[in-house]
């Protein structure tokens, strides 16, 4: 019972927002600091779900701790949590492929699309508002 509550927190926090300005307005504004502080190269959930309905080649990385992950996660993702001590774990990534992350709303995302990017040398997505955004469209 408590992960089907979980799964469906986001989608009744958000879509409770259309009742409460004030709490779509702060999600916003979170979203918007989070992806600044990181430098986040954004793709929407529009654009993440129409590649994945096109069958394109992708790495999505779920960055959120594992209770999180056994909750609610993206179709195909991967659990890649951070250590405490260690930080990023290693991954073997394939060249060919879009390497998308997540996590609730954006900043542990773009945390891992850094230092993960920096590892590859090149640019990782990361998903535009996180997990709550996938749920509510």
């Amino acid at each position: 019972m408590a992960a089907a509550l979980a799964v469906m927190l986001p989608v009744h926090v958000f879509s409770a927002s259309a009742g409460n300005p004030g709490l779509a307005l702060e999600y916003t504004r979170l979203v918007k600091k989070y992806n600044k502080k990181t430098g986040a190269r954004l793709i929407s959930v529009s654009a993440l779900k129409k590649r994945m309905d096109l069958g394109k080649k992708m790495v999505i990385l779920d960055v959120r701790q594992a209770d999180e992950y056994q909750a609610a996660t993206l179709p195909g993702a991967i659990l890649v949590a951070p250590d405490k001590k260690k930080g990023w774990p290693k991954l073997d990534l394939p060249r060919d492929a879009e390497i998308v992350a997540f996590c609730t709303i954006g900043y542990r995302a773009g945390c891992a699309a850094r230092a993960y990017g920096e590892k590859l040398g090149r640019k990782i997505y990361v998903l535009d508002g996180g997990l709550i955004q996938w749920f509510n469209e």
